[in-house]
């Protein structure tokens, strides 16, 4: 179980780097005219993401909910209260993308939308408080908001990880609207 345990470790602060490359494609994918030309390389690359973008929203956000309940319930690792709000705005992702899926709604990019903007800012704000050290206080006996437990290749806090995912699911929106 501990070489399990450390795997998943590794495995997410890995999957936040191939995230990173995600947004760069997305975006390119969103800015470049050229991915919406017949006779584009792009073209496929766009129809793929496109057509998968729902599927590929929930997976993130699966993962990203699982990813928090890891690191606080298998490792041990108490949330801070930036947390615990970047929680609330990314589990019921799962559920949305997820019913989306089931049912086929045509709707659901309203809902979504708020959660991946409120998340991705409450993100940036933690982070930056980790990365510039600033001290909070986040009240009586709560674990401190600017903690960092690790931090893979350097830059990949927790909270990081957050931003990630939240805006990758946010760029997959905005692709499937285009459709």
């Amino acid at each position: 179980m501990g070489g399990l345990i450390e795997l998943t470790r590794q495995a997410l602060p890995f999957a936040t780097l191939i995230g990173l490359i995600l947004i760069i494609l997305l975006l390119a994918l969103l800015v470049t005219p050229a991915s919406k030309a017949k006779k584009s390389p792009l073209t496929s690359i766009y129809a793929y993401f496109q057509r998968n973008s729902l599927l590929f929203s929930f997976i993130i956000a699966l993962t990203a909910m699982l990813g928090s309940l890891f690191y606080s319930e298998i490792l041990g690792l108490e949330p801070c209260p930036l947390c615990w709000y970047q929680r609330i705005l990314m589990y019921p992702l799962v559920l949305i993308t997820g019913t989306a899926l089931l049912t086929k709604a045509k709707n659901y990019r309203a809902y979504i939308y708020p959660f991946t903007v409120i998340g991705a800012l409450i993100a940036i704000l933690h982070y930056t408080l980790q990365v510039f050290t600033v001290p909070v206080a986040c009240g009586p006996g709560a674990v401190t908001c600017e903690v960092i437990h690790f931090a893979s290749f350097g830059f990949v806090t927790i909270p990081f990880m957050a931003l990630t995912a939240f805006i990758l699911i946010f760029l997959l929106m905005l692709l499937n609207a285009k459709k």
